[in-house]
């Protein structure tokens, strides 16, 4: 016997009183648990999870589940809580569906792997890899910060281009793990409107970077501070760059300059000399 039982469905929950009341089916008394048992069986904690707005499809797959004796998932633990951030969370979701081609789309990992990346999005520093560290996230009943909803809507229709545009690229040589999924949403955010070429560049980058070190690439501390590092190596790169770029426009040294940027000696010129455009900023970082 389990110490918490998943689901209470009427059924179910009247079949258990008639148990713990020692009455069988047919309304026959029946001395089926001894009165120490009946004391312990006491002990034991209910989980009552209401679920609304599923689909008939959606409650034929949790009933089977619940006649099977499958229990919740800790993802799908999280879809109970009913605040602004979780509702956010959730939208998101139904209002990007490309996203479902990289992230696992089984029993509530949608909700689970976009809440981290949100947290990772509003705060990095506290968030963590722990399903708690989540939980607590999610229970903050808050509205969602104006600045916070904007910038992640802009990371998902970026995150949608990029699948649109070569969806296979996630995926090439490793499967894309959730954490990855997490930390390159953060990229995004981090380093907003630039090229889709460069954000397809720190994409394979990161893939590249993490695997040096890790195999089995999760959702744990080590990996979680191997990606950490990766994101703010490329934020010094991106502040050299820039310093370099400032320089550019100051310095009439301009083939040097380009040269020490690109290593290349191309560039757009207008009728006066003057530079006109410059390529995307690219960074690839290597150890």
């Amino acid at each position: 016997m389990n110490n918490e039982i998943p689901y209470i469905v009427p059924s179910k929950g009247s079949t258990t009183k008639r148990y713990f009341s020692n009455e069988g089916l047919d309304g026959i008394s029946r001395n089926v648990l001894s009165e120490e048992e009946r004391d312990h069986f006491e002990c034991y904690e209910f989980v009552c999870v209401e679920y609304y707005d599923l689909s008939l499809m959606q409650e034929h797959e949790i009933f089977s589940r619940v006649q099977l004796g499958v229990p919740l998932t800790t993802a799908e633990k999280l879809a109970v809580i009913n605040t602004p951030i979780t509702n956010f969370a959730q939208s998101l979701y139904r209002s990007y569906p490309s996203i479902s081609k990289i992230i696992d789309t089984k029993r509530g990992r949608p909700l689970q792997v976009i809440s981290q990346a949100l947290l990772m999005i509003e705060n990095p520093e506290k968030c963590k890899s722990t399903v708690k560290c989540i939980e607590t996230y999610l229970k903050d009943d808050r509205e969602v910060p104006f600045g916070l909803s904007q910038s992640v809507k802009q990371v998902f229709e970026t995150l949608t281009t990029l699948i649109d545009t070569d969806v296979q690229l996630f995926h090439e040589n490793h499967k894309f793990a959730p954490i990855e999924f997490v930390f390159f949403c953060w990229i995004i955010a981090k380093f907003p409107g630039i090229e889709i070429d460069t954000y397809q560049d720190y994409l394979k980058n990161m893939k590249d970077y993490v695997r040096r070190y890790h195999v089995d690439v999760r959702f744990n501390h080590k990996v979680y501070m191997t990606l950490k590092r990766f994101v703010d190596e490329l934020e010094q790169d991106e502040e050299l760059v820039d310093e370099l770029w400032d320089d550019f426009y100051e310095n009439d040294e301009y083939d040097e300059l380009w040269d020490d940027i690109y290593g290349y000696d191309e560039k757009v010129e207008d009728n006066k000399g003057d530079c006109e455009s410059l390529p995307s900023k690219k960074i690839k970082i290597e150890k």
